[in-house]
């Protein structure tokens, strides 16, 4: 009996949320997913209608292609929203749906609909184009499933103003469920895994933070800085591992868990405001800070003189109906905890789901399609990806010592060259871009980024071609293209980097499909991206 009342007390100590953090949580996510909308939009026909880089033929086979290679995000059972339709005016209205849940979400209006249409949307919109993704994407879409089950319009909201009956009064300013466990479980999952995919000599030699900010196509002007004090890299990279692994278990201490939270929250959310400094990665350090905000404990409120308006955090008394159902979805929460915690663990080692197979053209061995699965197995993998909650931490887990270029090489009418993904600039052989300047938007750099990783030539090919296409519609008939090739170029950076160094290219595609000889697509080749970022 003792040990129970032990056990309540812990549950109800380390997993309680504070209503004015879930409330704060549930502004910043709003926010989150209305730029995600808008930053989505600008890439809107290129990325998810049929006539951009990704048709749905295309789409099928890179879910198809994710399956075959072990317990990933995407495979048997993915779905998406978006693919029903391949014309733009689809993508539109389901893109104005999402930005109209996500403000209903800010305001705390029908908040509940508007949490499960946003994870839906959020579901269906990452399943349309994974190569774009970051981790913080796959952060947000978990973290927005364990929001559905939580109540995030008891405060400051359009809701909690329309509640005209008060029959129950909260007794106190925390909340807990199974869901809440969920989200500090989640939080747990991110850091901890990630700081295992870091456990390697690159991490904990000092050298991984310099091998990261070298990848032209990630970082910044200020990552150039960081250079000239290799012993501060040195720190960074130990400290970040060290924190990742061992820090996230003080949030299940009991004991003064307050305290344990807020040394979390501030040692991760200064880590995510440095990479903001020194690395481009969308909106990804922007997503994890806001979720820290549902951790932020009740003392932090108090000492801002923040309040609860109780009378604006009251509700109805619920029928039995309600409560059956409140009751199923917290056993359910309870049943995806242990899980989420069983994907990532099986992820650790996927030798169990996938089997070694020597790749001749990376030289390396890569992990192959086992083609017989257990049934149990084979039904958590289509469980996972079905309910949208795949999911695969790394974050640099072994950075890559190769930096990429791209150069979309033409050869126009009039006769000049151009690469005519840059707006047409001369090509100059022997000149060396940076990746961030050779595909300055983020999603573009992505989609190239993951593909310098393996993935399917198919997609490959039909980025060459959808920059002929755009290029051939905004210019004159003397300046279309008549042959071009799509080029990824690599520098290595580490240990010894040597500048200009671009060993020759590697042709991803080619204009007209199938003019170039299947040797000169082999001609040079070097071994790109090394191990996956996971982002």
């Amino acid at each position: 009996m003792r040990a129970l009342k032990e056990l309540s007390r812990w549950w109800s100590t380390v997993f309680a949320l504070d209503y004015r953090s879930l409330a704060a949580f549930r502004i910043g996510i709003g926010v989150m997913l209305l730029v995600d909308v808008i930053f989505r939009a600008q890439t809107l026909s290129a990325m998810y209608t049929d006539n951009g880089v990704m048709p749905r033929s295309l789409m099928r086979e890179l879910w198809k292609d994710y399956d075959a290679v072990g317990l990933q995000q995407w495979g048997v059972g993915t779905w998406s929203l978006h693919a029903l339709g391949g014309g733009a005016g689809w993508q539109i209205a389901l893109f104005l749906a999402a930005g109209i849940f996500a403000l209903m979400l800010v305001a705390g209006a029908y908040t509940r609909l508007a949490t499960i249409a946003s994870f839906i949307l959020l579901v269906s919109v990452h399943n349309r184009i994974p190569l774009v993704l970051t981790s913080g994407d796959t952060h947000l879409r978990i973290v927005m499933f364990w929001a559905m089950f939580l109540p995030l319009g008891k405060l400051w909201s359009v809701d909690a103003t329309r509640i005209k009956v008060t029959t129950w009064m909260p007794n106190s300013n925390t909340f807990v469920s199974a869901a809440t466990a969920g989200l500090v479980v989640q939080v747990f999952i991110l850091y901890f895994f990630s700081g295992l995919a870091k456990w390697n000599a690159a991490w904990w030699s000092g050298d991984a933070i310099i091998m990261a900010i070298k990848l032209t196509i990630y970082n910044t002007d200020w990552a150039q800085g960081l250079l000239h004090y290799p012993m501060l890299t040195r720190v960074l990279s130990i400290g970040t591992v060290a924190a990742e692994v061992f820090l996230p278990w003080l949030l299940f201490v009991s004991f003064r868990n307050s305290r344990w939270r807020a040394l979390n929250l501030m040692v991760f959310v200064a880590m995510h405001l440095a990479i903001v400094c020194i690395m481009t990665l969308g909106l990804f350090s922007f997503i994890c800070c806001i979720v820290w905000l549902a951790l932020v404990p009740s003392g932090f409120w108090d000492w801002l003189g923040i309040k609860m308006n109780l009378s604006s955090s009251v509700t109805t008394l619920k029928s039995s109906r309600r409560l059956a159902v409140s009751a199923v979805a917290q056993v359910f929460c309870g049943f995806m905890i242990p899980f989420m915690l069983i994907w990532n663990v099986i992820n650790l080692d996927q030798s169990c789901v996938a089997t070694p197979v020597y790749d001749p053209v990376r030289t390396e061995i890569v992990r192959g399609y086992r083609e017989t699965k257990s049934p149990l197995f084979h039904a958590f993998e289509i469980s996972g990806h079905a309910l949208g909650v795949g999911q695969h931490f790394q974050m640099f887990g072994f950075p890559t010592t190769e930096d990429t270029w791209f150069v979309y090489r033409a050869t126009l009418r009039n006769g000049t060259v151009r690469d005519i993904f840059l707006g047409g600039r001369q090509v100059i052989d022997n000149q060396p871009l940076s990746g961030r300047s050779s595909i300055p938007n983020h999603h573009w750099r992505q989609i190239h980024r993951n593909l310098t990783d393996g993935g399917s030539q198919s997609v490959r090919q039909r980025l060459a071609a959808f920059a002929v296409e755009q290029w051939n519609k905004t210019h004159s008939p003397e300046e279309h293209v008549e042959q071009m090739r799509l080029e990824c170029y690599s520098d290595t950076t580490w240990p010894d980097p040597i500048p200009g160094e671009a060993k020759g290219a590697i042709i991803w595609g080619t204009y007209p499909d199938g003019s170039m000889n299947p040797f000169d697509a082999m001609l040079n080749q070097s071994k790109l991206g090394g191990k996956s970022q996971g982002f």
